[in-house]
């Protein structure tokens, strides 16, 4: 998640994101098989979008060398900002519940 450093001193939380059938989850194991944290059970997609540079680490998320693409989440109040590679986004956008357009504001 972008802007995360709650991992051990300030480092980031997660690294990578683990998709597959029951299991949508955050860790920093390059394999996806251990210390997997879920992501949140009321996360919901409200839109993908290119990554800005307004965004928090915008500039640690293009590094790889590649552009991102953010699939900008609410968590309740919360706004959650996933970003991957465009590639990627099909699995995530399919793992994720989606706003209905009209309960949005």
């Amino acid at each position: 998640m972008l802007g995360d450093r709650s991992g051990p001193g300030g480092t980031y939380a997660h690294s990578h994101l683990v998709v597959g059938p029951g299991v949508l989850a955050f860790t920093n194991d390059p394999t996806g098989a251990f210390r997997r944290d879920p992501l949140p059970a009321g996360l919901v997609l409200e839109r993908v979008r290119r990554l800005l540079p307004s965004d928090p680490d915008a500039v640690v998320a293009n590094d790889v060398g590649r552009a991102c693409l953010v699939a900008q989440c609410r968590d309740g109040e919360r706004e959650v900002l996933i970003a991957v590679t465009p590639r990627n986004m099909r699995w995530l956008v399919g793992a994720l519940p989606r706003t209905d357009p009209a309960d949005a504001d």
